[in-house]
């Protein structure tokens, strides 16, 4: 296979949707609240895709993107950078599992009406000064 300048076609899938998402004035960053007002779950995610409303900062972090969106099914794209990888030469399991999370939160925000959204409990943070993570309900 030849694919031009390296690219498969699916990085060119995710770089054309990238590249609608911006053109439209995406950004990474937060929705103001006006701009949610009566749009439904799917409303805003389309909204999202067509560079309305700003993309979730993690998406440019991590280097993937919602492709597309239709009621109940969210489709994300991403391909995993040397950044993501772990010592042992593996890709990182929190970039499969976050990756995860934002196709599965975005799917049930797809069938949400107007005035919903999907919220998942977020952790704490580390307690204190010490390294890892100090999780608790």
């Amino acid at each position: 296979m030849d694919f031009a300048a390296g690219q498969t076609p699916w990085d060119r899938e995710r770089d054309a949707v990238v590249g609608r998402m911006m053109a439209g004035g995406g950004r990474p960053g937060l929705a103001d609240p006006g701009l949610l007002s009566g749009k439904t779950g799917l409303g805003l995610l389309q909204a999202m895709l067509r560079g309305e409303l700003p993309f979730p900062p993690i998406a440019e972090t991590l280097d993937f993107s919602l492709i597309s969106v239709e009621a109940g099914k969210a489709v994300f794209q991403g391909t995993p950078q040397f950044k993501h990888y772990n010592p042992l030469g593996s890709v990182h399991g929190g970039w499969y599992a976050t990756l995860l999370d934002s196709a599965l939160g975005c799917a049930v925000q797809s069938a949400l009406p107007a005035g919903q959204s999907c919220h998942r409990r977020p952790q704490r943070p580390p307690v204190g000064n010490r390294g890892g993570a100090d999780c608790r309900p």
